[in-house]
């Protein structure tokens, strides 16, 4: 009982340092309380922040691999998409980071992004 209370309250501490700026302690209690909805949470208040490495990194935590994708791709870590890419679901992102891949010369990695995400016609 006493357990689930003070993981309530180290949750509600997380939010609040970062949405007041301390984001390390925030990311860091996250972490530590591995509750994958806490993650998304403070994720999400990351992402409206525009602290991209941060959100995308609490996103994958959280298990939300598409929404994870979606905001390593705002913050330009194609390698960190590149790693999640075998977890993503969506097609839509497999053509944005094939698209990238082409765009960057990287043809066998587009070429395999395409054909991962089932994109026969790009």
């Amino acid at each position: 009982m006493h357990e689930e209370h003070d993981n309530t309250c180290k949750g509600g501490i997380a939010r609040m340092s970062i949405r007041m700026g301390d984001i390390r302690r925030g990311v860091n209690l996250a972490l530590e309380l591995s509750n994958r909805l806490l993650c998304k949470e403070c994720a999400a208040i990351l992402e409206a922040i525009k602290q991209f490495p941060e959100a995308a990194m609490l996103y994958e935590k959280g298990n939300s691999y598409d929404k994870a994708a979606q905001v390593y791709m705002k913050a330009r870590n194609w390698s960190k998409v590149a790693e999640i890419l075998p977890n993503i679901t969506s097609p839509k992102i497999y053509i944005q980071y094939a698209k990238n891949r082409e765009h960057e010369g990287k043809f066998k990695e587009a070429a395999n992004a395409y054909e991962a995400g089932k994109v026969y016609d790009s």
